[in-house]
């Protein structure tokens, strides 16, 4: 149940997480303000269900973020607005304000995500600086070697042969990258596709997180009668 608080709590900048919390105070306080209202809403409409729901993926939260950016919005100009009154008696006091928010809320998450570069989805901050890949594998390590097995059957596979896979994107771009147009792409899901009726030379693809209620038979039938 606690999925996607878990989510935000190490996945999410620590200064973005502050902001978070500000907002989040200031639009209970407020909540019988419309804009306030709207947010605590869109909020709560979506934490509270996702995480009572079964299915958690990290995915999801792509619908939820913006919620949270939008409330950390809100901590953020509250905070602006509290340091620039206690320097309102220096020159250019808020200008410098408003650029240090600039500087930390902004700049600093940007120069974070930068720095984990090309491994975004492995990203976590300071609470959990140490169990990168520890708390989500199956977002984060989704397609973990993905590449690995299709450059591989590229290199083994003779003229015209099946690649059978989940991924129909993913495997096309390999296959013009690879120089392997001529083999043939099947996604084992599709209701066209029957492994039972292959012939010839074939290279099924299997992955435990992309195993589906469409494609489980077609997976024991593919393990029972083709692997080795």
């Amino acid at each position: 149940i606690y999925f996607y608080v878990l989510f935000m709590a190490i996945k999410i900048p620590l200064v973005v997480i502050a902001a978070f919390l500000v907002g989040l105070f200031v639009a209970v306080k407020n909540r019988r303000q419309p804009n306030h209202a709207f947010l605590l809403f869109m909020f709560l409409f979506w934490i509270v269900p996702f995480s009572l729901i079964g299915g958690k993926w990290l995915r999801y939260t792509l619908s939820l973020m913006p919620f949270v950016y939008m409330i950390a919005a809100v901590g953020v100009m509250t905070l602006i607005k509290l340091l620039s009154e206690r320097v309102s008696g220096f020159r250019f006091g808020s200008t410098v304000v408003s650029a240090m928010a600039v500087l930390v809320f902004m700049l600093a998450p940007a120069a974070i995500a930068y720095s984990h570069n090309p491994h975004y989805a492995l990203y976590t901050n300071a609470l959990a600086a140490d169990k990168a890949g520890y708390y989500f594998p199956h977002d984060e390590f989704y397609d973990d070697g993905l590449r690995e097995a299709i450059n591989f059957v590229c290199d083994t596979a003779p003229q015209g042969a099946i690649i059978a896979h989940e991924t129909p994107a993913v495997a096309r771009y390999y296959l013009v990258k690879y120089r392997r147009t001529d083999l043939q792409s099947h996604a084992i899901s599709t209701p066209d596709f029957d492994p039972a009726k292959v012939s010839g030379p074939a290279y099924f693809i299997l992955q435990p997180g992309r195993t589906y209620f469409e494609n489980r038979e077609k997976v024991a039938f593919i393990r029972a009668n083709f692997e080795k």
